[in-house]
């Protein structure tokens, strides 16, 4: 049941909802939803060109420009993932340190996620030729991809949250979180874990074992974005404009610094992968998504005082950045609805039943657009249509749910 793309950096990282179902919708932070809605979108189109494009495309030299910027997919959704987190969290920690209500809804949603990563990459191997298998037939199995990585991300934070008293310290403990998986990353790597630590743990710090996203250095950018998120909090706090302001000067700076680290030549790392497992391109990249965030506020900003200006809004105080979250917010909020239909539907749910089996490196650029269009049309509207019917009927929805559980458990216990 593994999806069948490339094992590539590009590929995108889903998120569930992080956003409490008794948050007032008012308060929500419309910059983050305009952010992972952009993710969604180059998620689903870059996996879509990933499986389809024909050779003759791939060589073309404005695919490597795909490439870059589709290097960015996968920190943005983590990057928004540990935004969404912290925003969360910070204002009401108190309710999240105890074993409360919201507390326990975390859990378990984290849980689920982990949960649906590992039934992704459910073994092809039979049940009952388990018991004489070796683990190397497991490898598949034990692949940290972007659930798994996202679940025991929010895990990690949540035990932050439980030992931390005051924000500031959830905060530090963030940054320490971040700063361990980014700056050992290159050594873990060249250490040969996958030999020393069991297949499921050591999936989770090496690639060697077959994981796309293992947990270094990935997690950084999850825990970065959480401890960014105190910032973003205090900043919304102080009044309109100073969020951008902010982020877009800190963004600037990270972007400066990293930049000239690696111009330098400097590296205190060893042989390491300068792309994917490097701490001067990790404060690169943390810069560049730091900045997009702040410029897409920015924006919405002057989308404010514009409307304002013409009359479009009765009152002065109304900012559309803290507005209902609408059609571009529900589906920025149910990324992971759409991240496992458009891979079912992309990679199919089992050999044959998938477009990457009927026209996989076939299409030129302008078919596979139209495939990916039609791709996140059908995903997005799974994604509003669990939205609403969790929404509307809640009791059928919990329902629903149970059903679901219990039809993927049948079906792999089908495959005895």
């Amino acid at each position: 049941m593994a999806p069948g793309g490339p094992a590539t950096y590009e590929a995108a990282v889903p998120t569930g909802s992080a956003t409490p179902p008794n948050r007032p919708s008012g308060d929500r932070w419309r910059a983050l939803d305009v952010f992972r809605f952009v993710a969604v979108c180059l998620m689903v189109q870059g996996h879509t060109f990933t499986a389809l494009l024909d050779a003759p495309t791939r060589t073309a030299r404005w695919f490597d420009w795909h490439r870059y910027v589709h290097g960015f997919t996968a920190p943005m959704f983590l990057f928004g993932a540990g935004l969404a987190f912290g925003i969360t969290t910070y204002p009401r920690l108190s309710a999240h340190r105890g074993w409360g209500p919201a507390t326990r809804k975390r859990l378990g949603r984290y849980l689920t996620i982990l949960a649906l990563g590992y039934v992704l990459h459910f073994p092809e191997l039979r049940i009952r030729e388990w018991h004489s298998a070796p683990w190397s037939a497991f490898a598949s199995a034990f692949q940290v991809d972007a659930l798994q990585l996202i679940a025991v991300c929010m895990l990690l934070l949540m035990v932050a949250a439980r030992l931390a008293r005051t924000s500031s310290e959830l905060r530090v403990g963030a940054t320490l979180l971040g700063a361990g998986v980014v700056l050992t990353g290159p050594w873990c790597w060249r250490l040969a874990v996958e030999n020393a630590l069991p297949l499921p743990i050591a999936a989770y710090f090496t690639p060697e074992t077959g994981s796309l996203f293992p947990l270094v250095p990935w997690g950084g950018y999850v825990f970065a974005g959480t401890a960014m998120a105190f910032t973003v909090v205090r900043a919304r706090a102080a009044g309109q404009g100073t969020t951008a302001r902010v982020l877009l000067a800190l963004g600037g700076g990270a972007m400066a610094v990293g930049a000239a680290l690696r111009a330098s030549g400097w590296n205190p790392f060893g042989a390491h992968d300068h792309w994917v497992n490097d701490p001067f391109h990790f404060v690169f990249r943390m810069g560049v998504l730091t900045t997009c965030v702040g410029a897409v506020d920015a924006f919405l900003l002057w989308r404010a005082h514009a409307d304002r200006d013409s009359g479009r809004h009765a009152s002065e105080d109304v900012d559309v950045r803290r507005a209902r979250p609408g059609l571009l917010g529900t589906i920025s909020q149910e990324t992971l609805v759409v991240y496992v239909v458009h891979l079912v539907l992309l990679y199919g749910f089992a050999p044959g039943f998938g477009i990457e089996d009927h026209a996989a490196n076939a299409l030129g650029p302008g078919a596979a657009g139209l495939v990916a269009a039609g791709l996140f049309v059908v995903s997005a509207g799974a994604g509003l249509l669990w939205a609403w019917f969790r929404g509307r009927h809640p009791k059928g929805f919990a329902q629903l749910r149970v059903f679901l559980a219990v039809a993927t458990v049948v079906a792999l216990l089908s495959h005895w």
